[in-house]
């Protein structure tokens, strides 16, 4: 008679919401491991010294690794994930610190830093570390047993991380992923509901601040300017070199039509920089039309939306900010990818989840997810 009752027990142990998460990410994960093999031997990974099949396992392996911690921090306690969001932010410092000196320049910025044979962009870790970080820092009152002074000790701690890593980001530069950063920042404090009228102020100077630093840096404002020149005729040879990708993308979108040119068949990806990173969802379009790059987004919307409901019901504040800075990640990364590709937004080297190649960036999307699916069974254990 106990039998029956503990498989159906165990099978309920993922439930609604978890399955229909689960369901999305694996399918967008097959599509990324679908472009990976049609893309690595014509993307920029080849520039890195990677071969067309190291990309492949590479991809495979990230995956593997980045869904068993998911699985670990969907089953973490509160606490435990309080003292990994700051235990991460000074990883990230370290990580951020060693590229700077360590890294090897790409295109002419330092991102990347490679241990042990593994290149991986540290800001990725970072942004996962901000949004369990911040949720601590904000939330007064926690049922963690923490005397108050340290509490306030790793406060400060965590804030100067921050602010370091910050500086390390913008001299990279990364100034897309500080942007992002700030705008999740603003974005959670204003939802913690903690003295609005000093939140705004600040987002203000951090908006000034940041477009001042954009301005001033050339190949920022030069994308910018390429960016804007799209309204207006220009013969400077600067701009048109400028909008080279974009304008490639673009004619990569316009070939693929209703339903595509087929898997594989590609004619932009030979052309086109960034084919398997910055640009994927283009070729997407080209090799699935218009109804397969709808089908992607509309995907996308669902996993958002599905995120979007579990955070909403979590009563943990901690956790619940947690989960809105993280799906904040997520949402803003999905939104500035397909901009760029569609001429919306200036180019900003920002990946498609689970879609575009870079271990880093893949990793820690599915740790993201993990929290989401943590979220998830805590609602549903709520409700036994």
């Amino acid at each position: 008679m106990d039998m029956p009752r503990a498989k159906t027990e165990t099978k309920d142990r993922i439930s609604g919401l978890e399955r229909y998460i689960i369901w999305v990410v694996g399918l967008l994960l097959g599509v990324g491991f679908i472009m990976t093999m049609g893309l690595s031997y014509h993307s920029s990974t080849e520039m890195m010294g990677e071969t067309y099949y190291l990309s492949i396992l590479k991809f495979v392996l990230t995956a593997i690794v980045g869904i068993w911690l998911a699985c670990l921090v969907r089953r973490a306690s509160s606490f435990q994930l309080f003292i990994t969001g700051h235990a991460l932010m000074i990883v990230s410092l370290i990580l951020l610190y060693c590229t700077l000196k360590y890294g090897d320049p790409i295109h002419g910025a330092r991102r990347w830093i490679e241990i042990f044979g593994f290149r991986f962009q540290p800001v990725e870790i970072f942004k996962f570390a901000l949004a369990i970080g911040l949720a601590s820092i904000l939330v007064r009152d926690r049922n963690f047993k923490i005397k108050r002074l340290y509490s306030i000790f790793l406060a400060c701690i965590f804030l100067l991380a921050m602010l370091a890593s910050f500086v390390f980001i913008y001299l990279q530069p990364n100034h897309s992923a500080n942007i992002i950063c700030v705008i999740v920042a603003i974005i959670v404090a204003l939802l913690s509901r903690k003295n609005w009228k000093y939140v705004i102020g600040l987002a203000m100077i951090a908006v000034i601040v940041v477009g001042i630093f954009i301005m001033l840096d050339p190949e920022k404002s030069a994308r910018v300017k390429a960016f804007a020149s799209k309204w207006a005729q220009s013969d400077d040879k600067s701009l048109i070199e400028e909008r080279y990708q974009v304008n490639k993308a673009m004619s990569a979108i316009a070939r693929g039509g209703w339903l595509g040119n087929g898997i594989g068949r590609s004619i932009m990806k030979y052309s086109l920089p960034a084919v398997s990173t910055d640009f994927v969802f283009a070729i997407i379009v080209e090799e699935f039309g218009f109804v397969g790059g709808t089908f992607l987004l509309l995907c996308y919307l669902f996993l958002i939306m599905c995120a979007l409901s579990v955070v909403s019901k979590e009563r943990d504040e901690f956790l619940r900010l947690a989960g809105v800075g993280v799906v904040l990640f997520f949402t803003l990364n999905v939104f500035l990818h397909v901009a760029v590709n569609l001429d919306l937004a200036p180019t900003t080297g920002i990946p498609l989840p689970f879609v575009s190649q870079g271990g880093s960036a893949l990793l820690v999307n599915l740790v993201s997810i993990g929290l989401i699916l943590n979220l998830a069974r805590r609602d549903a254990l709520k409700d036994r």
